[in-house]
């Protein structure tokens, strides 16, 4: 694995700006999206409980209704996939491993497409 200096880290780091406008006609290719799920799912978090399950919203009718629930902002709407975090309830690490398989979840058990 290629190591990354700190300055090329914060400089890529520093280049990220929120997009306001999408083009409607581009979506993000799907070998991409599966490389995004992969990275979603071995998102590390404290303890290894992972409490969190991802939806990706493709489906144009469900995205219209995005901007209700999104303080009135179109861009839910208008890009080509939505990912919603979603957070479990799991009290403590005792509550998740008590239903936690042997084996890391498997992407379809963290990523709902819709």
């Amino acid at each position: 694995m290629a190591t990354v200096s700190q300055e090329d880290l914060l400089q890529q780091l520093n280049w990220r700006y929120a997009v306001k406008i999408f083009d409607d006609s581009k979506r993000i290719p799907e070998s991409t999206l599966e490389t995004l799920e992969d990275v979603l799912v071995l998102s590390p978090s404290s303890f290894g409980l992972q409490p969190w399950k991802f939806v990706v919203i493709g489906d144009q009718s469900l995205k219209d209704q995005l901007p209700e629930v999104s303080w009135n902002q179109s861009q839910p709407k208008d890009c080509s996939h939505t990912v919603l975090g979603c957070a479990l309830g799991y009290r403590s690490a005792d509550d998740k491993y008590a239903t936690m398989p042997k084996a890391r979840y498997a992407k379809s058990e963290v990523i709902e497409r819709r």
